[in-house]
């Protein structure tokens, strides 16, 4: 995956409301996946907003992959009224239709040359994608804006939830939008699908989350005592950071209680440069969330990190799991306890854990798996007879 593309290649321009980052929270760790994936075909020209701090190791990762980069931070005035919305666990996806910061490098870019394919990370930037005008325009709905607020519309009530259904239903009109324009759209979970079968475009890819597995090396080794329970989740939702604090508030006390000499901790959250870090300490990982649209990711993870994983049952439905073999799923709230406290007081069972959880890794979420699809309709042009693909 680290061929370079010659100068006679075709170009690409990359719209990304992140920057990308291979051991980086969802959305980032999505975005590299694509970068990855267009890189193969196209000299991909990459214009992306800062959504957080940026480590040089990352930059130099996203460099090394993309012809051209330019990252640019969020307007000031959206960045404070994001702030301020955000303390009311609203989420503020107001700038990512504004998309101003990214006004600047596209126009000396499309001043300069033409492209043969566009491709953009979020329905919020897709009129900027549009008017590049490319032949083969791309948009990826990995994250459906209209999906979180109708999830917190159901969660909230009185002005609250008023706001979020009239949200909720913005955004709909905007994914359809994207939907009738665009040439390809692009998701990671087969349950989208039906959402735009009525929509214009025809071409609809099913692109499943990846491991970069050259940033997960491989290590069963292990840890040093005392025994460390990880909790891992994706900690920019609310329904990440609420299963993390049930985990720590009824789960830990009885795992504790069994275990006295064990020691909890969490991965990093949204403004942690490697929200990965703890995991390298882990003997066990506890993936609360049960959510299959945000839990995934933080499963897979973990599983090639090497880490023996304890998950609820639908966190992992049609990923092709085996309990015991791959990881310990959870069906009953008590068996937390007996699964969390098994792992922790045997090495073996950790150890063979570890080793099944990687071996699944790499056989069916590494990049080249799961964007054999993509590849072919970056290379080839979009299917024409098939409208409905799936990568893996």
């Amino acid at each position: 995956m680290n061929r370079r593309v010659g100068s006679d290649e075709p170009t690409m321009l990359m719209l990304s409301c992140c920057v990308p980052d291979a051991a980086g929270p969802p959305q980032r760790a999505r975005a590299w996946q694509l970068l990855r994936l267009a890189s193969q075909s196209h000299r991909v020209h990459l214009a992306a907003i800062a959504d957080g701090p940026v480590s040089l190791a990352q930059w130099r990762s996203v460099a090394a992959c993309a012809h051209r980069v330019v990252i640019e931070p969020v307007p000031t005035r959206c960045r404070w009224t994001d702030r301020c919305i955000r303390r009311f666990d609203i989420p503020a996806d107001h700038w990512l239709a504004l998309s101003r910061a990214l006004i600047k490098p596209m126009s000396a870019w499309l001043n300069a040359r033409s492209f043969d394919a566009v491709l953009c990370t979020h329905p919020g930037l897709w009129p900027r994608a549009a008017a590049v005008g490319a032949d083969l325009s791309m948009c990826d709905l990995y994250a459906l804006p209209s999906r979180v607020h109708r999830c917190r519309s159901q969660a909230s009530g009185g002005v609250r939830r008023r706001w979020h259904e009239r949200q909720m239903h913005l955004w709909e009109q905007a994914e359809q939008h994207v939907a009738c324009t665009c040439r390809i759209l692009i998701f990671a979970q087969d349950d989208d699908l039906h959402r735009f079968g009525a929509a214009g475009c025809n071409n609809r890819l099913v692109v499943p989350e990846a491991i970069d597995l050259a940033y997960f090396t491989q290590d069963v080794g292990e840890v040093d005592a005392p025994p460390r329970l990880v909790c891992h989740a994706d900690l920019h939702g609310t329904g990440g950071r609420q299963s993390v604090e049930w985990f720590s508030r009824r789960i830990w006390p009885a795992i504790k209680q069994a275990v006295p000499d064990a020691q909890l901790d969490r991965s990093g959250g949204p403004h942690s440069r490697n929200p990965l870090a703890p995991l390298w300490a882990a003997s066990v990982v506890a993936a609360p969330d049960a959510e299959p649209a945000t839990a995934r990711l933080p499963v897979l993870q973990a599983m090639a990190l090497c880490r023996p994983v304890v998950a609820p049952e639908p966190a992992v439905r049609n990923l092709g799991t085996r309990h015991s073999e791959h990881l310990l799923l959870i069906r009953r709230t008590d068996q937390w306890v007996q699964h969390c406290v098994e792992l922790l007081r045997s090495a073996s069972a950790r150890l063979q854990l570890a080793q099944g959880a990687r071996d699944f890794v790499e056989r069916h979420f590494s990049i080249e798996q799961t964007g054999r699809d993509l590849l072919g309709a970056l290379r080839f042009g979009p299917p024409t007879e098939t409208p409905m693909k799936r990568a893996a």
